[in-house]
């Protein structure tokens, strides 16, 4: 058993409904946990009637709080379905592309903010 917080990687599929990423981000603080990233994209397919959508979150937390994270999550109506990894032990091609996703995004918000300037 790991005594430790370790750095855990979650990808939920949701329904991508208004109000569902609140709802999945109270979850989190409710319970004193920080997200590190929170990456989320709709991909416009429809799953029984339905758009669904992705969602990355990348958390640092000990592992029964993990695990507990992980049974509420599963138990709201907008997540349709929840995969969580170690960080260290997560696929590489989604670490690559939470790396890729984090890069842009903070490149796009630095333009931003010098066309504001």
């Amino acid at each position: 058993m790991i005594n430790e917080q370790s750095k855990w990687l979650l990808i939920l599929s949701t329904l991508d409904r208004p109000g569902d990423t609140a709802a999945i981000a109270s979850i989190f603080s409710g319970r004193g946990i920080q997200i590190d990233s929170f990456l989320g994209y709709g991909n416009n397919s429809i799953v029984d009637g339905e758009s669904n959508g992705t969602i990355m979150i990348v958390f640092n937390a000990f592992p029964e709080r993990k695990q507990m994270m992980c049974q509420l999550l599963e138990s709201i109506q907008a997540v349709t379905n929840l995969t969580c990894y170690l960080y260290s032990e997560a696929p590489q091609d989604l670490i690559v592309t939470v790396s890729r996703l984090k890069q842009r995004l903070s490149t796009q918000q630095k333009q931003e903010l010098l066309k504001r300037g």
